[in-house]
């Protein structure tokens, strides 16, 4: 790292920074002969990989601070470049010579040849203009103008600003001797920011997803070139305007909070656009739709006991999310939820179970058709106005299901608790309201496919007629009678978690009147991801908002440090 600081004329500064980030892995994967059937019919196997990254940073910076009596000023003018390659190279080959060290000029027959290199840079412009009055009120500016190497060059550039004020209430002649209120400020922030990350289909970054991109191979020797990604040259920025309103309030020298209010839209959406079959790729990069996130966040720190050899201090917090679609050319479905204008990308479109025939053990699901105009799912009724259902979930189609996977509110809370040298903290975390597609439950809940593990539900499978249970008939190979995307299989997404628990003793005092040549001695012991409730057993809601985990999915483990 270069850090470069110089003072230029009139109070003007000048900083220059350049960071460099060099990374190198190496790896070499070695199957003796040995190692099995496979392995000693190739004589041995041998894959050496090599993975260069580095990231350069290149920041210019010019500062400017002045006081004049009751007004203030701050102006950074500035400009910065991101450079970041990666390059991968791997090289696999059989048939090792006799007992030589395994190495590559140690094998005879060549397998496997990859080496591929990404680029991405980003370059700016920028500047922040902050104004003061009486060190009381305050006004806040910013502009960037920014490339992204993503797009083509002739959408490359893009630009975005910010306004904020803020005012400090309390220090008004009307607040300033309150005795309750110590602190009060009131912020109000709106601005534009920029993303370039869009993905393939099938996941990683594109980084280049203006161009046709190519997968190159061999056929009996001849040169075989597959489209792999559409490009398209008319792609940009992803622009989101953000709405941000806070209030700060101290009461009492004990009490610290916060309520805010945040509305961000974003539009031009970096997305995958589904194609028509007959193009013969699935998807293409595209600017399309808006959504707008909205919601509230409530903080809190509380120090409820503040005595010499006696502290308890809380620490909460609380947020809502709403989501909702405003724009979108051409609603479609992605996998249990469907884009359409006024819904969620959270809401459920999925099959609507009907519960079981007592008759025969069947799934049920509710049937659905398109109304007159094709914009909206209705159900199928019976003459007598009930809604007719069917033991095939595809006559029966998917709808939307009126639940989602984002919560009515989630939030932590922390206890911290001192008493002499005793110390105890709690961390709670938790969530209400919105329901998960429990696909791990799902698949254990299968209609008996051999050798795979089976949950303890189905022992209450549908068995003689006249049965009355919400689990169907097991029946291997047939498709309708455990159907994933099903409602049968939502759950609510509800939990309350004990993230940390820690209980130490500080016994500093001690050494010191002993005389031990310790400078400070603490004994500990803490617990992390201790406990889970949630409405079944096994399920972790906490680490998948779209309400869709596999159920294999990485949790936490429980982790004890003494």
């Amino acid at each position: 790292k270069i850090e470069v600081k110089i003072d230029l004329p009139f109070d003007i500064k000048f900083e220059y920074v350049a960071n460099l980030l060099t990374e190198v892995d190496m790896g070499i994967d070695f199957t003796g002969p040995g190692a099995g059937a496979f392995a000693q019919a190739q004589n041995g196997l041998l894959r050496n990989n090599r993975n260069n990254f580095s990231a350069f940073t290149n920041q210019q910076l010019l500062t400017w601070k002045k006081d004049f009596g009751r007004h203030s000023l701050d102006v950074l003018l500035g400009h910065e470049t991101y450079v970041e390659s990666f390059t991968t190279l791997a090289l696999s080959k059989r048939n090792l010579i006799g007992d030589f060290s395994p190495i590559l000029d140690n094998t005879s027959v060549y397998v496997s040849a990859n080496n591929y290199n990404t680029n991405y840079t980003t370059e700016g412009y920028f500047s922040r203009f902050i104004y003061g009055l009486d060190n009381n009120y305050f006004l806040n500016l910013t502009a960037r103008h920014d490339a992204s190497s993503v797009f083509h060059p002739d959408a490359r550039w893009g630009t975005f600003w910010s306004a904020g004020a803020s005012w400090i209430m309390s220090n008004e002649n009307f607040m300033k001797d309150s005795e309750i209120i110590n602190y009060a400020k009131l912020a109000v922030n709106y601005g534009t920011t920029g993303n370039d990350r869009i993905f393939y289909q099938g996941g990683g970054r594109n980084l280049v997803a203006y161009e046709n991109q190519y997968v190159i191979d061999e056929n009996n020797g001849a040169l075989t070139q597959t489209l792999f990604s559409l490009g398209n040259k008319n792609i940009t920025w992803e622009k989101a305007a953000s709405l941000d309103v806070a209030y700060e309030m101290s009461l009492f020298n004990r009490v610290n909070m916060s309520l805010g209010y945040y509305r961000k839209k974003s539009q031009d959406l970096l997305f995958n656009n589904p194609l028509q079959l007959s193009t013969g790729q699935a998807t293409s990069p595209e600017n399309f739709g808006s959504m707008v996130n909205s919601g509230l966040e409530f903080e809190v720190a509380i120090d409820a006991v503040k005595k010499e050899n006696f502290n308890i201090n809380i620490n909460a917090n609380l947020s809502t999310l709403k989501n909702e679609i405003t724009e979108l050319p051409t609603p479609f479905t992605s996998g249990s939820k469907r884009w359409d204008v006024g819904k969620s990308i959270y809401d459920y479109y999925i099959f609507h179970s009907a519960g079981v025939d007592p008759a025969n053990g069947d799934a049920l699901y509710y049937m659905f058709e398109d109304n007159d105009d094709g914009t909206a799912r209705i159900p199928v009724l019976n003459s007598d106005g009930s809604q007719q259902t069917t033991n095939d979930y595809q006559e029966a189609g998917r709808a939307y299901t009126g639940t989602s996977a984002v919560p009515d509110f989630i939030g932590s809370v922390q206890n911290s608790l001192r008493y002499k040298d005793l110390s105890l903290s709690v961390m709670i975390t938790f969530s209400q309201g919105g329901e998960i597609l429990d696909y791990g439950y799902s698949a254990m809940m299968h209609p008996g496919t051999y050798g795979r593990s089976i949950h303890t539900d189905q022992l209450k499978a549908w068995r003689t007629p006249g049965q009355v249970t919400e689990f169907p008939r097991l029946e291997s190979g047939n498709p309708n009678q455990t159907v994933g995307q099903s409602s049968r299989f939502l759950t609510d997404a509800s939990f309350v978690a004990l993230r940390n628990l820690s209980l130490s003793y500080d016994l500093t005092d001690v050494i010191a009147r002993e005389g031990l040549q310790v400078d400070r001695l603490r004994v500990f012991a803490s617990g992390e991801n201790l406990f889970v409730s949630s409405a079944r057993q096994g399920l972790n809601p906490q680490y998948n908002l779209g309400g869709t985990p596999s159920g294999n999915d990485y949790n936490p483990g429980r982790i004890f440090s003494v």
